[in-house]
């Protein structure tokens, strides 16, 4: 899933060759997805100041980095491993965090707080994750999305972690955000994705229009 608005696209149509030329760089600013293996990886902003490690490893920006996952990991640990490798730097003048999640059921969160790379696992039979640090810490729980994490939250601990694909996409219905929704502290949800990790599908669900889907799956 890309936003192109980072390419300088807004409602345009590609009628140009310039335009189609540009966008090619699609592919290599996704904001998450899902690869054939059943790796998903998805990054989250975080009001903060930009990500700029410094360590003397190779650098990558946010976007690249879930490309690479996309492209090379097998499970979340070693999307948790290639990330270790590099100075994490944020695109588009950020702070972001990664949920990532694979076909095994086995979740981590990974933060960049005063650019200190953290890994958050698992705990219990779900994680959830919306726009604050869940890393304990100098700026723990800084940030915004603590009413979405909570719906979120109390309804998986509820059911034990276990979702239907139609109790997940009614969920995602129940805390995406926009002009009616009681969530004012962030920009209205551009799209919702559904992975599923097992079976390597997707649902996604553009402008909160719940009543059209798009289904697509990794060969």
């Amino acid at each position: 899933m890309v936003d192109l608005k980072f390419l300088g696209f807004d409602k345009q149509a590609m009628n140009h060759f310039s335009d189609k030329v540009i966008s090619l760089a699609a592919p290599y600013i996704p904001f998450d997805g899902i690869n054939e293996k059943g790796v998903s990886a998805a990054v989250l902003w975080v009001p903060d100041k930009v990500t700029n490690q410094q360590t003397g490893k190779p650098d990558i920006t946010t976007s690249v980095a879930i490309r690479m996952i996309l492209d090379k990991a097998k499970d979340t640990n070693q999307a948790i491993a290639l990330l270790k490798k590099y100075d994490m730097h944020a695109s588009a003048d950020g702070c972001y965090h990664f949920q990532l999640n694979d076909a095994k059921g086995h979740s981590a969160v990974v933060e960049y707080e005063n650019n200190k790379m953290s890994v958050i696992p698992q705990t219990g039979n779900h994680q959830v994750l919306t726009n604050f640090y869940e890393t304990l810490g100098s700026k723990y729980h800084h940030g915004i999305g603590f009413d979405r994490y909570n719906v979120a939250n109390n309804h998986l601990n509820q059911n034990h972690g276990i979702e239907t694909e139609k109790q997940g996409l009614q969920l995602l219905n129940d805390v995406h955000d926009g002009p009616h929704m009681p969530y004012k502290d962030d920009d209205p949800t551009q799209w919702t994705v559904l992975y599923n990790n097992s079976k390597k599908t997707m649902t996604v669900v553009t402008g909160a229009n719940f009543k059209k889907q798009y289904h697509y799956h990794v060969n």
